[in-house]
C-alpha cells in the first residue's frame, strides 16, 4: 500500500507539475496500471502519458478525466507492442501531414485541410513560397552565428536584413546581409525575394572576383544556386541594387535539433498517433537484426532481354539471405511507346512477377516496393506522383502478394529510420540550372549541400520541375530524414551530412549493372554491381 500511495502523489505532483489536475478515478486507474511496472520505468510512462495528452490536444481544459487517460496509456502501448509485422511501412506522399511555423508559438502547428484537391487556388502557390521561407529563416535564426537582433547582437553575430528595410533607406549600405528567394522577374536579371520585397541583385562584381580569384568559395560557398533557392546575399547597397560580394546557402540542421519544435508529432506519415521513431521496442529490433538489409535499384528497363537476365542473377543470388525490401525504380522501360506504353508495361510487369515467383525465399520474405520513373506513369508529369495505375500492375500484385506500390516521391519507415526515396533526374537538373557551376570540389557534395540546406527536393523553377502547390509537404525534407535516396541517372554517390544518409544508385540498366544494398542496423550503404561475365579464351 505504500508503494501505491507513494506512486499516486508522484502521479499528482507530475500532472500538477505540467499544468494539469488529474481526478481521483482517473489517478487510481493510472496507480493500478503503472503499479507492475519497475519503479525505474514509471516515471518514463508518466511522461509519455503526460507528452500525448498535451500534443494531441485531448483536453478540452486542464482538467484530466479517466477516459483521456484510458485513451493516453492505450496509444502509448501501441508503441511498445509492435509486432515483425509492422516493423516495414509505405506512406503514401499525398498523405503528408503539413506544418506551419507559428512565430508566435515558435513552434510547428498542424495545418488540418478538408479539401483533397491536385489543382487548388493561386493562393497555394503564394503558400508553398511562404511556407518554405518561414521554415529556412526560423532556422537561420537560431543559428549561433545569424540574427536580426540589436546593433547590441550584431557585435558578435551577422544581422539579417529584409528588403523592405534597406529600399526604405536612402543611404549606402556595405556588408548587407540578406535572406530571400533567387528569381530572374526579367531575362539575364535576377531578383532576391522576401516577404517584405524584391531587390534587384548585381552579380558583375561576383563574377570578377571569381576570374580574379579563380577559388569560388570566396564568392559562391559551396551548393548549386538555382532559381527557386533560398539563400544568403551578402553585398553592399546602394542605388536600390545589391551589388553582390558573396553568396551561401542557409545553414542545415540535423533531424534531433529540428523535432524539438515539433513535439511529440508525426511529422513523417499518418500511420500512427505518435511517431514510431520514440518507440524504444522498434529501437531494438532494428538493432538486433544487424542482417537486415534494403535493396534499391532504379532504371530497371524490363524489355531489354540483357537487363531481365541481370535481374535473375540478382534474384537468385538473395534468394537464400532475403533482404528486408527491394525497391525497384524506374523508369522501367528504356523508351516510350506512344499510346501503346501502358500496355506493354503491364505486360512487362506480370513477366517480371512470373520471374520473382521461381524464388520462393523472397517470394515469401521480401517486399517488393514499386516506385514509378518520369516515363513510367500516364498521368501528368507533376510532383508528387502518384502510384502506377492499378490496370498495369494488377497481375503482379496477384503474382507477388507481398508488393507495395509507391507514390514518387515514396517515403518509407523501417523501424525507427524515415526513408525518403525519390526518382527523379534532380542532380542533372540541378547542375544545368546552376547560375555558377562549382569549380572546385565534388559536386555531388554541392548538390547534398543544397538539398539539405533547403530542407526540398526540388529548389528549381517550377519550368524545370512542375510541382501541385498544395502538395509541397510531400517534398519537404523538414525535420531531415534518416535516409535520403537520390535516383538520378549521373555517377551514384554515398555521403553522410547532419546525421542523415544521403546516396544515390544511379541506372541500373545504363551504369554497368549498379544499384545499393543499405543495412539499417548499421547506417552503412554497400556498393554493390552484377559484373559481365567473362569469356574464357579458346
Amino acid at each position: 500500500m505504500d508503494k501505491n500511495l507513494a506512486l499516486t502523489k508522484t502521479i499528482v505532483s507530475l500532472f500538477r507539475f505540467n499544468g494539469l489536475s488529474i481526478k481521483g478515478d482517473a489517478c487510481s486507474y493510472l496507480t493500478l496500471q503503472l503499479t507492475p511496472i519497475d519503479i525505474s520505468e514509471q516515471r518514463i510512462w508518466l511522461e509519455k502519458i503526460i507528452e500525448y495528452l498535451q500534443q494531441k490536444k485531448a483536453l478540452s481544459n486542464p482538467i484530466v478525466e479517466k477516459s483521456h487517460v484510458i485513451t493516453a496509456v492505450e496509444e502509448c502501448c501501441k508503441l511498445e507492442t509492435i509486432t515483425t509485422d509492422d516493423i516495414i511501412n509505405i506512406i503514401d506522399v499525398f498523405d503528408v501531414p503539413e506544418f506551419q511555423y507559428s512565430s508566435d508559438c515558435k513552434k510547428f502547428i498542424p495545418i488540418l485541410k478538408n479539401n483533397s484537391f491536385l489543382f487548388d487556388l493561386a493562393e497555394s502557390k503564394i503558400k508553398k513560397f511562404n511556407n518554405r521561407y518561414m521554415i529556412l529563416k526560423q532556422r537561420i535564426l537560431r543559428h549561433e552565428l545569424l540574427s536580426t537582433g540589436s546593433a547590441k547582437d550584431s557585435m558578435n553575430r551577422v544581422q539579417i536584413h529584409d528588403i523592405d528595410s534597406l529600399l526604405s533607406c536612402s543611404s549606402k549600405n556595405f556588408n548587407v546581409v540578406i535572406f530571400g528567394l533567387l528569381s530572374q522577374l526579367e531575362e539575364g536579371k535576377y531578383y532576391l525575394e522576401d516577404t517584405t520585397g524584391i531587390l534587384p541583385l548585381d552579380l558583375s562584381q561576383a563574377i570578377i572576383l571569381i576570374i580574379f580569384l579563380k577559388q569560388s568559395w570566396h564568392v559562391y560557398h559551396n551548393g548549386l544556386f538555382t532559381e527557386n533557392c533560398l539563400i544568403l546575399v551578402e553585398g553592399n547597397f546602394s542605388d536600390g541594387i545589391l551589388h553582390v560580394q558573396g553568396v551561401a546557402m542557409p545553414p542545415p540542421e540535423s533531424s534531433h535539433l529540428s523535432r524539438t519544435y515539433f513535439g511529440d508529432a508525426d511529422t513523417f506519415g499518418k500511420h500512427s498517433n505518435l511517431p514510431l521513431k520514440t518507440s524504444s521496442r522498434l529501437l531494438k529490433m532494428e538493432k538486433d537484426n544487424d542482417e537486415a538489409m534494403i535493396v534499391f535499384l532504379a532504371d530497371i528497363w524490363l524489355d531489354d532481354s540483357k537487363v531481365v537476365e541481370k535481374l535473375k542473377l540478382l534474384f537468385a543470388g538473395y534468394n537464400e539471405y532475403s533482404p528486408i525490401a527491394i525497391i525497384l525504380m524506374g523508369n522501367f522501360l528504356s523508351k516510350p511507346y506512344g499510346n501503346k506504353h501502358s500496355h506493354i508495361l503491364r505486360e512487362k510487369f506480370k513477366e517480371l512477377a512470373e520471374i520473382i515467383i521461381q524464388y520462393s525465399s523472397l517470394l515469401r520474405e521480401t517486399l517488393f516496393i514499386i516506385v514509378p520513373g518520369p516515363t513510367d506513369s500516364p498521368f501528368p508529369n507533376i510532383l508528387p506522383r502518384p502510384s502506377l495505375p492499378s490496370f498495369i500492375v494488377e497481375e503482379f500484385a496477384k503474382l507477388i502478394p507481398k508488393s507495395v506500390f509507391g507514390t514518387n516521391p515514396c517515403r518509407i519507415q523501417y523501424c525507427t529510420q524515415e526513408i525518403i526515396v525519390f526518382r527523379e533526374d534532380i542532380f542533372t537538373k540541378m547542375c544545368r540550372n546552376s547560375i555558377y557551376f562549382p569549380e572546385f570540389g565534388d559536386v555531388s557534395v554541392h548538390f547534398v549541400k543544397t538539398i539539405l540546406s533547403q530542407c526540398y527536393l526540388v529548389p528549381v523553377p517550377l519550368s524545370i520541375c512542375p510541382v501541385y502547390w498544395d502538395k509541397t509537404s510531400a517534398l519537404t525534407l523538414y525535420p531531415l530524414p534518416d535516409v535520403l535516396v537520390i535516383a538520378d541517372q549521373r555517377t551514384s554517390f554515398n555521403i553522410n551530412n547532419n546525421d542523415c544518409v544521403i546516396f544515390n544508385p544511379s541506372s541500373f540498366s545504363s551504369r554497368k549493372y549498379c544499384f545499393k544494398v543499405y543495412f539499417p542496423a548499421s547506417k552503412f550503404v554497400e556498393d554493390s554491381q552484377i559484373v559481365e561475365e567473362q569469356q574464357s579464351p579458346d
